[in-house]
């Protein structure tokens, strides 16, 4: 597997939330709100998740909003002024969890020996075949019109990082841990049928009956509530099973005013090695459904069986290319390979793939095309680690998705 990594670019999502605190013994069975509900409950266990993907070497982390939603909160005596806030809490979480690890970080780097590290002058790229296309300030944040992750070194005094350069001298994993970034917050918004809590994100059946206006309203509140929010650095639309509601988030992205400064990435939940839940061509019709909002960065798969992921990417490589759309990166970040039963609101034991197995899986997802790679349900902070080690070789600071 060591072999295979030359070359490879590819930035490192984060892996379960919610399957991560019931690991830590949250109950979240019998709850509608599901992992939301600790944002209210323990917001601190929250916080320590994030800030072990991100030790384990993710470098995007979502926040712990998938299935909040006015609706769900409602239903759970939850006001829309203290709905807002939990929402913004979410982010605030997965920014403090950062802060703490950039700081472990940089305190760490700052002791070692700068021998190797390039004389302290940072690390340069080029960044073609990546996400950057320039250099980060000092903060990470919004840097010529896109967002980056934290462009510099802590020996460098604020030097940018090229996705996808050379590192300093040193090679693999370590090279990687010198030169990465500061991680980035995704705000997760889970589609429609998430809030509906009852599987319906893996069959699509509320598409017929639910109108475009109705999904833009949906999905325009959640954003509206974080707009305003520093620590937001783009939004993911996850586990969206029907192009009736692809279509709502372009069109939200296209005319929303709150949306306009935050690039953004769609991922599908799929059932077979072509088709997403709802039964639509992946690359033929979902893909498609997105490309007129310049503000899609990146498009892909989620919470999707592992075994389907690189037929999936190798269709969807092959759509955008003959679109002329390169532009938009490919992700995938599947469940952990368990079968999630909607009636038992439990996961069926059965073959999930141990880390090991899932980083190298994570090595033939990248040669399909995608370039930002992680988990979703079933999976932790090992996979994620498994992940890293095995996409280790081009480092991955000063990513940008431009909007």
């Amino acid at each position: 597997m060591h072999a295979r990594r030359s070359g490879r670019c590819a930035v490192v999502l984060d892996g379960g939330l919610a399957t991560e605190l019931e690991r830590l013994g949250k109950d979240l069975s019998n709850d509608e709100l599901w992992s939301a509900r600790i944002l209210m409950d323990d917001p601190g266990a929250i916080e320590a998740v994030h800030l072990s993907y991100a030790r384990a070497g993710a470098d995007v982390a979502t926040t712990c909003s998938y299935q909040a939603s006015f609706e769900g909160f409602a239903r759970a005596g939850v006001g829309r002024a203290d709905a807002e806030e939990l929402l913004r809490r979410s982010v605030r979480l997965a920014d403090a969890a950062h802060e703490r690890f950039w700081a472990e970080h940089s305190q760490r780097l700052a002791s070692t020996d700068n021998e190797h590290a390039g004389g302290g002058n940072g690390v340069s790229g080029s960044g073609d075949g990546g996400l950057a296309n320039g250099g980060a300030d000092a903060s990470g944040r919004e840097c010529n019109g896109g967002f980056e992750g934290a462009g510099e070194s802590p020996e460098s005094g604020g030097s940018s990082l090229g996705f996808g350069g050379s590192i300093g001298g040193r090679q693999g994993m370590a090279g990687w841990q010198w030169a990465r970034g500061r991680p980035l917050v995704a705000f997760s918004l889970g589609c429609y049928g998430a809030a509906l809590a009852d599987g319906s994100e893996f069959t699509g059946a509320y598409a017929s009956r639910v109108t475009e206006e109705q999904l833009l309203d949906f999905h325009r509140a959640r954003i509206q509530a974080i707009a305003h929010e520093p620590g937001v650095d783009l939004l993911a639309f996850e586990t969206v099973p029907a192009v009736s509601e692809l279509r709502a988030i372009s069109r939200l992205l296209r005319t929303e005013g709150a949306c306009a400064h935050l690039p953004a990435w769609v991922s599908c939940s799929c059932r077979d090695e072509a088709s997403a839940c709802g039964g639509a061509s992946l690359a033929g019709e979902c893909l498609p459904a997105v490309l007129d909002a310049p503000s899609v960065a990146a498009f892909g798969v989620n919470c999707t069986a592992p075994r389907l992921v690189a037929p999936l990417l190798r269709g969807l490589n092959a759509e955008r290319q003959l679109r002329g759309r390169a532009d938009v990166h490919l992700l995938a970040y599947p469940n952990g390979g368990e079968a999630w039963d909607p009636v038992t609101r439990a996961w069926r034991p059965g073959s999930g793939l141990a880390p090991d197995a899932f980083g190298a899986a994570a090595a033939g997802w990248a040669d399909a095309g995608a370039t930002l790679i992680g988990g979703c349900c079933r999976t932790g902070p090992e996979h994620i680690r498994a992940v890293s080690q095995a996409l280790a070789a081009p480092p991955r600071a000063a990513y940008q998705f431009s909007g």
